[in-house]
């Protein structure tokens, strides 16, 4: 899978995924340079919004490697991301995640609200339509509020690498067989989501959006290996609070058991709704 980032803040997460080695590319498109290595495709800055898109420049040869598989990353709010579609047509022939981060829109501009819900929106229909496999959507609200004591010098680097880390381990986890699993199909209208991570102790989700009216929820148990072995009740434990997690008979939910080395154990999630969420 290859990754692509639009926009400074689509950069920046993208960016975070260098790290492993299951992306082998990492595109960046914005109108100022990054510092880090990488392909990267400066764009102009523009006057007026429509300019955004209708001047974006073909990008054919710099995706020219581009892989089957591609996450693409943008911060919905910036005016680059006003090239969202534009970009994504040059790239249509790909299997396509869009990972959408909206950042605290009580922060924003009007002009930056704006943007941002085009931009949702747009994307949205777009991903619901089947152009798109799926997309997945991401509150910096919900993200800092995952992270404990989390200072301001290193507020935006601690949530990015915690949304790369959970979208990386959540697709490691869908391509490994686990020991033991409640596997249920997600249906084909399910393609808006969001991930987010789950507290074993406390039963508390913590997904980075709001997502209206769940349809679909995969669980991933990530479990020290010896604890698999010696906690015979550890089943039940989990049965329990995941009968819980099903809010109405309409909530399909799935979920897996993975052994690992790790001293802590781990619990990734992703949920998907058929509706189309509301930007506010």
């Amino acid at each position: 899978m290859d990754v692509i980032g639009l926009g400074q803040a689509g950069c920046n997460i993208a960016e975070c995924f260098r790290q492993y080695p299951q992306y082998k590319n990492i595109y960046k498109i914005d109108s100022v340079e990054h510092k880090e290595a990488g392909k990267f495709f400066k764009i102009k800055e523009h006057a007026t919004f429509e300019d955004y898109e209708k001047k974006c420049p073909s990008m054919k040869r710099f995706f020219s490697k581009l892989s089957k598989e591609v996450l693409f990353v943008v911060g919905g709010t910036g005016r680059c991301s006003l090239m969202s579609l534009a970009v994504l047509e040059q790239i249509k022939n790909r299997e396509i995640i869009i990972l959408f981060v909206k950042p605290d829109s009580a922060l924003l501009s009007e002009d930056r609200k704006k943007i941002g819900k085009i931009v949702f929106n747009v994307l949205q229909e777009y991903t619901r339509s089947g152009l798109f496999d799926r997309m997945l959507i991401i509150d910096n609200i919900r993200v800092q509020k995952t992270l404990d004591n989390i200072s301001i010098m290193s507020y935006f680097e601690k949530m990015n690498e915690l949304i790369a880390s959970t979208v990386h381990m959540i697709n490691v986890y869908k391509n490994i067989e686990p020991v033991y699993e409640n596997k249920l199909e997600k249906s084909v209208s399910c393609r808006v989501g969001t991930i987010g991570l789950y507290e074993i102790e406390s039963s508390e989700n913590k997904v980075m959006f709001d997502l209206d009216f769940p349809r679909y929820k995969r669980y991933f148990y990530c479990i020290n290996e010896e604890k698999l072995n010696n906690d015979g009740d550890l089943l039940n434990v989990i049965s329990s609070q995941m009968k819980e997690q099903a809010s109405s008979n309409e909530t399909n939910v799935s979920f897996g058991i993975y052994a690992t080395n790790y001293e802590n154990d781990y619990v990734y999630s992703i949920w998907y709704s058929n509706k189309i969420q509301d930007w506010s």
